[in-house]
């Protein structure tokens, strides 16, 4: 298994020179091909007023025409000569935008985002993270500000006896690979310490057939496993972490579970995660 075909969600209105540097390290480690996205609120959904003039309209139009004029072209300087090959998509959606960029995921291996962070004067770019990783059925890897490289010297796998756990270190094998140092850590409460360090050896055993030598390691939990992830990752200079996704759906939104979450809006560093 490899990552042939990247697809990188760019935000609107906002430098996306972290993303695609690390979109780049990806790109050229794999001999990858890239998608570039951009989506944004149909118009007609955002103003269906009577005190919105055809003039602003237009205004707002024009706006976003030209705010993705521009990320094709930071995205056209950035990527060529160091992807295989690379192809644009820039989309106006009635719907979620997660739904459009989930929608577009069929044809890709991975997909990198960064953390949304649309200014309130942008509201048709507003973008759920979340609802696009619960969708997707591909992993995504979550940029944070101030990361502009694919470092794996040290990654950071964390373990829980989950279906989503096992989809995303499955997911992120081609990752594995090439990192520098395996850390398979599992926060276990004081009396399941023992039965945590047999589930980690049964998994660093299987990784070991794929030619993946990671460390296990068992930390008794004292916080949430959110917290606890976090400090360990700073403590082993982690460049990468994988974890499964936790969520569920109510109606209208998908509830995450608290590392899911802080991972998706805060990471420590990148951030591979798989539902």
């Amino acid at each position: 298994m490899t990552y042939r075909r990247v697809q990188a969600r760019l935000q609107l209105a906002q430098a996306n020179t972290d993303l695609l540097g690390v979109v780049a390290d990806l790109a050229m480690r794999f001999d990858a091909e890239v998608s570039g996205l951009v989506v944004s609120r149909n118009l007609a959904d955002l103003y269906t007023n009577d005190y919105v003039t055809d003039e602003i309209v237009e205004q707002v139009r024009a706006r976003t025409a030209k705010d993705m004029r521009e990320a094709e072209q930071a995205f056209r300087v950035a990527l060529t000569s160091r992807a295989k090959a690379l192809s644009w998509h820039a989309a106006e959606t009635g719907g979620e935008l997660s739904a459009c960029c989930a929608q577009a995921a069929s044809s890709a291996d991975i997909i990198v985002v960064a953390p949304d962070s649309a200014s309130m004067f942008h509201s048709s770019y507003h973008f759920n993270v979340g609802d696009l990783l619960m969708r997707a059925g591909r992993p995504v890897l979550v940029v944070p500000p101030g990361t502009d490289r694919l470092k794996l010297d040290q990654v950071l796998v964390g373990w829980k006896e989950t279906a989503e756990a096992r989809r995303a270190i499955a997911d992120a094998l081609p990752l594995l690979k090439v990192a520098g140092r395996v850390v398979l850590a599992e926060i276990a409460a004081h009396d399941h310490v023992t039965d945590a360090r047999d589930r980690l050896s049964a998994v660093a055993d299987w990784l070991a057939l794929h030619g993946v030598h990671a460390v296990p390691m068992v930390l008794p939990r004292k916080a949430s496993d959110s917290t606890g992830l976090a400090e360990l990752a700073r403590e082993q200079g982690a460049d990468l972490i994988v974890a499964g996704a936790y969520g569920h759906s109510r109606v209208r939104e998908w509830v995450l579970g608290g590392v899911t979450c802080d991972l998706l809006l805060d990471p420590p560093c990148l951030a591979f995660l798989s539902h």
